[in-house]
């Protein structure tokens, strides 16, 4: 190994952890910051590049159960004497979010030591490097 400069020793070297799955280009904005704080909230291997499509569609539900919620306690559980149709979405949303969340080991049940075989490791945090190359490489190809 070659011997470092004087000049390079000044400066510190910023040692970015393991790579972490990066939102899609076809994100909208409020599913783009669902998605990063989820990935940011787990450990740098938590997700796999075959995680995305399962994560995407977890975010999705996420964005749609909100909608429903918005949408009811704007309009009321029920319009014209029948339940509002956003009842049903909100209904589909929620199944899928607690669907999700176990398959991507977001729930406690999830994250329980029997499944995930880690009992009491800290999670790292994410430093504002790795969170600030999430956001500026943000929909480039999926993962790194």
């Amino acid at each position: 190994m070659p011997r470092r400069s004087a000049a390079s020793l000044q400066f510190a070297t910023v040692k970015r952890s393991s790579e972490r799955l990066r939102p899609p280009a076809g994100l909208t904005e409020s599913e783009r910051q669902i998605f990063l704080s989820i990935v940011a909230a787990e450990k740098p291997e938590h997700f796999r590049a075959s995680d995305l499509a399962l994560l995407v569609n977890h975010v999705q539900a996420i964005v749609a159960a909100g909608d429903a919620n918005a949408h009811l306690s704007a309009e009321g559980r029920v319009v014209d004497g029948k339940p509002s149709p956003w009842l049903a979405v909100l209904t589909q949303a929620q199944k899928a979010i607690g669907m999700f969340s176990l398959r991507l080991r977001l729930s406690p049940q999830g994250r329980s030591p029997t499944v995930s075989g880690h009992p009491g490791k800290p999670s790292p945090t994410l430093s504002y490097y790795d969170l600030m190359d999430l956001r500026e490489n943000a929909g480039d190809d999926g993962a790194a």
